[in-house]
């Protein structure tokens, strides 16, 4: 007993020396000017720019205290780097296990500026340590195994970074001006090899910038681990809000990502605005776009990481573009083996819905893709005039389809002949306005009337193909019902047959136009005709079919040739002429139906 406790003594002893040993070399050789005599000079040599370092406090049990430092620009006059204080403190006994365990490290209110001048020099490649490696050529060594194991095991429990600013100015304009601030708070555990590091943190920031006058706040907060990037960041630009959830797991390796996008209101037109007012590349104020490479065509796929996965959902309550008001805004998105699915999509626009699905394969070059569209009730008209605002033509009423399609291609040239798909479509209560094909259809006829087509039921199906709309559809007209199987091309070559039927009214107007006509009506006054829409939509050529008009024409002579005989006999009988048996006078007859059909 008594040895065990001259063992216990010697050792307290032995540890009461050694702290008061360490408190004495702390006290007066680790002092504050000794330090900074040992770290300013290396450090203005490394990075041949004035260092200035604040008071400096070290102590054994709290630590080492720094009282702020900078780092100075070129001129040695503005900060490149600076920071309000440093804490730095750490555990004493875990150094007897070759453990180095630090409690705390504070950094307050740090602060860094990157600056691009006219020449477009930057301000930190003036550093000596960077222009000696660039001078040199060096090179990072290969990491190895021995390389990578570390003598002691570090644990860091707390790293704050309080109020840290950063900001980007940019003399040439190209990229944007940034002022930014942030505050962070980190833990990590490094064992005896790179492998085991383990961290967590967090952060929270809020970003300025300014590019061509558009000013765009990011703002948000992260958590982090090895394992795990999530957070939520909110992004402003002159009012329009998107917010991002994300979660991004196994990220040094093969990354799984979610990502949901959510936003309660967004002007399109306004972010469509924006964009076109930043200048485009190859213009001034933005570089040259780089030469196309000839040689194989690279896909989407080999430029994302490998092994990527994402799905999420982006929702919009309500968007706005061109006075369209598309509400309830809904996608749900995957992507697989580098295939991208838009497994649900649903908008609320025009007084109507519009649902589809579509997949892209981002492992084809030409980008190959299939999907369908299934729109209900949706007022055509609307929908238009905010797509294609610069179209003449106008075509209204309450559209319903059913299209599935596929193809592949980025380009029109390729898109066009590898584009096919069928479906069915029905627009209702509409009208057709400023379209050569039907102004054309009007100026044939001689009916101004016919230029703007109103009609009660536009139906039929289509198959698209090889470039071509292969067109089934019949339209029942206020004046006109129209007929035809044909085809239009996705060059806007038509070739179309139609078969027409016009209302009595409309027969009377065209009968006032030739006097042929006449023998075009039935017996409800209603006209048919056959013609073919050649050209283009552009210029469409529509050509009568004179063989159905000639044989309408003949067919209609005849029954009245017909009909005038068997009235001339039948009044001729009531008359009481002596004809042998009853027979009529024929060549009587002939000349006096002649005279009427000639009017003469």
């Amino acid at each position: 007993m008594k040895n065990i406790r001259g063992y216990v003594t010697a050792i307290l002893i032995l540890i009461v020396i050694t702290i008061i040993g360490l408190s004495v070399l702390v006290k007066f050789v680790l002092t504050g000017d000794r330090l900074q005599a040992m770290l300013v000079p290396p450090a203005e040599k490394a990075l041949g720019r004035n260092v200035s370092i604040g008071k400096i406090d070290v102590s054994l049990f709290k630590g080492i205290t720094i009282d702020g430092f900078s780092i100075k620009e070129a001129d040695g006059k503005a900060d490149f780097v600076s920071a309000g204080s440093f804490v730095l403190k750490y555990d004493l006994m875990p150094l007897l296990q070759k453990k180095i365990v630090v409690s705390e490290v504070v950094l307050k209110n740090p602060a860094i500026t990157l600056k691009r001048d006219a020449k477009g020099n930057f301000n930190y490649s003036t550093l000596a340590l960077l222009a000696q490696d660039k001078k040199e050529g060096k090179q990072e060594p290969a990491a190895s195994s021995s390389a990578a194991a570390l003598p002691l095991a570090l644990t860091v429990q707390k790293i704050s970074i309080a109020d840290a600013a950063f900001k980007v100015e940019d003399a040439q304009g190209e990229l944007p001006t940034v002022n930014g601030r942030a505050d962070l708070e980190i833990g990590l555990d490094l064992g005896q090899d790179i492998s085991s590091l383990r961290f967590q943190g967090n952060t929270q920031f809020d970003v300025d910038a300014d590019y061509q006058g558009v000013k765009p706040n990011i703002s948000g907060a992260l958590k982090f681990s090895e394992q795990e990037l999530s957070g939520n960041i909110a992004v402003l630009v002159q009012g329009e809000e998107i917010n991002l959830d994300t979660v991004v797991k196994n990220y040094m390796l093969t990354a799984a990502v979610e990502m949901n996008v959510r936003s309660k209101e967004l002007n399109i037109d306004k972010l469509i605005g924006l964009a076109s007012s930043l200048p485009s590349a190859g213009k001034d104020g933005g570089k040259a776009s780089a030469p196309k490479m000839k040689g194989k065509k690279e896909s989407i796929a080999s430029k994302l990481p490998p092994g990527l996965t994402a799905h999420g959902v982006v929702q919009i309550d309500k968007a706005l573009h061109n006075k369209l008001v598309v509400n309830n805004f809904h996608v749900a998105y995957r992507l697989d083996k580098n295939i991208f699915f838009v497994e649900e999509f649903s908008a609320e626009t025009a007084g109507g819905v519009v649902t589809s699905n579509m997949k892209l394969d981002l492992n084809d070059p030409d980008l190959a893709y299939d999907g369908a569209l299934d729109i209900k009730a949706i007022q055509f008209g609307q929908v238009m005039t905010a797509l294609f605002p610069k179209i003449s033509e106008n075509i209204s009423g309450s559209l319903a389809t059913d299209i599935a399609y596929s193809g592949r291609g980025t380009s029109w040239d390729v898109i066009k002949d590898q584009l096919s798909g069928k479906g069915d479509f029905n627009l209702s209560d509409g009208q057709i306005r400023n379209s050569k094909v039907t102004a054309s259809i009007a100026n044939l006829l001689g009916i101004e009337e016919l230029k703007n087509y109103v009609f009660k039921n536009f139906s039929g199906n289509f198959r698209l193909s090889e470039g071509d709309v292969l067109l089934k559809s019949s339209i029942d007209g206020r004046d006109l019902d129209m007929v035809t199987d044909g085809k239009i091309g996705l060059d806007s070559a038509l070739a179309l047959p139609l078969t027409l039927k016009l209302s009595p009214e409309m027969s009377k107007r065209m009968q006032e136009k030739s006097s042929i006509a006449k023998y075009l009506s039935d017996d409800q006054g209603q006209t048919t005709l056959q013609l073919s829409i050649g050209g283009t939509l552009k210029s469409p050529k529509p050509v009568l079919d004179s063989r159905s008009v000639q044989k309408k024409v003949g067919e209609t002579v005849k029954q009245k040739i017909l009909s005038e005989i068997g009235d001339r006999v039948d009044k001729k009988k009531t008359d009481g002429s002596q004809q042998e048996e009853g027979k009529p006078d024929i060549e009587e007859v002939g000349k006096g139906l002649l005279k009427g059909l000639l009017g003469k």
